[in-house]
């Protein structure tokens, strides 16, 4: 990975930070920033030559987030602002 390459992955990661705080103050905003911001790294990553299994491997944290957020009777994304 070249470094222009670690500059464009910094970004999204630095938002991610933003969008994780919003999470645990309950906002649903924070979950389609970190879809976002996971979307365009697995575009960063096809782009730099990275093999799909490994692009691809990048939004399972969202899965298990969203899993986890539907688990329960009141489910922790119902109570989501």
């Amino acid at each position: 990975m070249a470094l222009r390459d670690s500059y464009a992955c910094s970004t999204p990661n630095l938002l991610n930070i933003v969008f994780l705080a919003a999470l645990f103050r309950w906002k649903k905003w924070g979950f389609w920033g970190l879809l976002g911001t996971h979307a365009a790294l697995v575009v960063i990553g096809l782009a730099s030559g990275v093999g799909l299994t490994e692009a691809l491997s990048v939004p399972t944290s969202l899965v298990i987030l969203y899993s986890t957020l539907q688990m329960g009777d009141r489910t922790g994304w119902s109570q989501l602002e």
